[in-house]
């Protein structure tokens, strides 16, 4: 299996163990906020954007089974003012093509287009992955390894994804476990509070590890905002439907660990 078919499985998992109202609450609320044209809003609401979108198609599979036709309809007519966006759409459409012509396609968009910011790193990662398992590594190890105090949390834990075993190697793992807060959640960078994307990615990277799962969920259940959306962290108005995902992915990768728990 690799890196986004386990992604989509660990945000399933997370979505199946939600209860079947919560599920259909979180999909109604990324559907209100789908525009005319059948991609996701932005933040202010008032214009689609590729980049939420992406995020959108991502989390309607997991709770769902599949995204809205109109949204894949969506990517294939969209515009792209940013690399993100690029990024974003040819991510979704790529996924449609049979595995060969994925495979060239693939290599082709990332010569064209190489990564040169976290979020296209993460997606070339993943569509390397998709078309040739051995590329990813060393797009991934593009992420240089800085001050352990400045690095943040998502670049650190893609450097432990580059690595074979990486729970093996204490420096990078205890870096991530510093981040952890006891209250749940890990931080971005040490010192600061924690919020979901960083909770998401030590999550991800530290799986075959001990983690405390109860405050991890807890954390993720106070960031389940009013308007049926989660947000960054706790206390927060407006959730969005980025964060929704990361937090599909906390509570797939919290269902995972305390089913390994169960069989031992």
């Amino acid at each position: 299996m690799n890196l986004l078919s386990t992604i989509e499985t660990i945000a399933r998992k997370g979505a199946e163990g939600l209860a079947p109202e919560a599920r259909a609450e979180i999909a109604q609320a990324i559907l209100q906020r789908n525009c005319a044209d059948g991609g996701q809003a932005d933040l202010s609401g008032t214009r689609s954007d590729p980049y939420y979108s992406l995020f959108a198609w991502l989390c309607l599979r997991a709770l769902q089974g599949r995204a809205p036709e109109s949204l894949e309809r969506y990517f294939k007519t969209c515009a792209s003012k940013s690399s993100i966006d690029l990024y974003s759409a040819s991510f979704v459409n790529l996924q449609a093509l049979p595995v060969f012509r994925r495979k060239l396609a693939c290599l082709g968009f990332l010569i064209r287009h190489p990564p040169r910011t976290p979020y296209t790193l993460l997606l070339s990662g993943l569509l390397a992955e998709t078309a040739f398992p051995l590329l990813t590594p060393l797009l991934l190890r593009c992420v240089r390894l800085q001050s352990k105090k400045a690095i943040s949390t998502s670049r650190l834990a893609a450097l432990v994804l580059a690595k074979p075993k990486a729970c093996g190697n204490p420096e990078l793992r205890d870096a991530l476990l510093r981040r952890h807060a006891s209250t749940g959640g890990f931080s971005s960078v040490e010192g600061a509070a924690p919020d979901l994307l960083a909770t998401a990615a030590a999550r991800l990277a530290l799986a075959p590890c001990s983690l405390n799962n109860r405050s991890d969920l807890l954390f993720t259940e106070a960031c389940w905002a009013p308007n049926g959306l989660f947000a960054p962290q706790p206390g927060s108005p407006e959730g969005d439907v980025e964060h929704t995902f990361y937090a599909l992915l906390v509570l797939g990768s919290c269902r995972v660990c305390q089913k390994k728990g169960a069989s031992k």
